[in-house]
């Protein structure tokens, strides 16, 4: 496991460039874990590539998979297509050594708290078979689900692999105050995501969310606090860097790697300041 000090570059912020590419960045700016991307499987695969040969690759350069984005279906149970998406998730997270594989929340209210609990559950008792924690990446800013109703789905699934990523955007976005998230249960946090945002949101969060995100001290957010709050039930989980900017993206990967790494760091040291003041 990481330690607290050593960075987890989510490979979306270099744009999901080809294997060669995304480890050369990753190691140049000091990045330890990646958080790995549907994309970033399809892409080495279509060079050839194959999931084990690409962990073999991560391996070799000191680099760990810590997480395997996302399943997306999940809530409809039964169908489908939420079979397979889970089936090529779970393996490709079993194969590059992913403990953690996240679930997004539903973007509207199709589904009940009673019906996304029972959902979740049955990921969790799947996903536990193959060692993966199952993590909730709340965004309050969208859909139902908050971050009081996201702490009880995962304490009612009755698993222990049941548990949350906590991107400080989308708390700033969803506006959640720092005690909410200082209410979460110790141990229930498997990932911590980072980035910043203007102070009053664009006309498209969704296009914002994805491509408008700030360097950590570029924006409003208070990311001492953030962190502060997360401090006593969080423990050492890492940092995950989250910058999704189509500017950064353009500058290519091995900058944008760079940039956010310089960034991410100097507000970890203002947090660790404000902690000792």
């Amino acid at each position: 496991m990481l330690s607290r000090d050593e960075l987890i570059l989510v490979t979306g912020v270099v744009g999901n460039p080809p294997l060669d590419t995304l480890i050369e960045a990753s190691c140049i700016a000091g990045y330890r874990g990646l958080s790995v991307w549907p994309v970033d499987v399809a892409q080495w695969r279509a060079d050839g590539v194959t999931d084990a040969q690409a962990r073999a690759r991560f391996d070799a350069a000191g680099l760990i998979v810590v997480q395997q984005e996302c399943l997306m279906r999940w809530p409809k149970v039964g169908a489908a297509e939420t079979v397979r998406e889970e089936a090529e998730v779970f393996d490709v997270a079993t194969t590059v050594g992913a403990a953690i594989v996240s679930i997004l929340s539903p973007g509207d209210g199709r589904f009940s708290e009673a019906e996304l609990t029972e959902a979740m559950a049955g990921v969790c008792e799947r996903g536990a078979e193959r060692g993966l924690e199952i993590a909730l990446e709340i965004a309050p800013w969208k859909g139902i689900i908050d971050v009081a109703m996201a702490i009880r789905i995962i304490e009612q699934t009755g698993h222990a692999n049941a548990k949350l990523v906590i991107d400080n955007w989308h708390m700033f976005r969803g506006h959640v105050p720092p005690e909410q998230l200082a209410a979460i249960p110790a141990g229930r946090v498997a990932a911590i995501q980072l980035s910043d945002a203007p102070a009053e949101a664009g006309p498209e969060v969704f296009a914002e969310t994805m491509g408008a995100r700030l360097l950590p001290g570029d924006g409003a957010c208070d990311i001492p606090e953030f962190l502060s709050a997360l401090s006593e039930n969080a423990g050492d989980v890492p940092i995950s860097v989250e910058v999704l900017s189509d500017e950064l993206r353009a500058a290519g990967p091995i900058e944008a790697a760079v940039r956010t790494a310089v960034a991410t760091r100097n507000a970890l040291a203002a947090h660790a300041a404000r902690q000792g003041a």
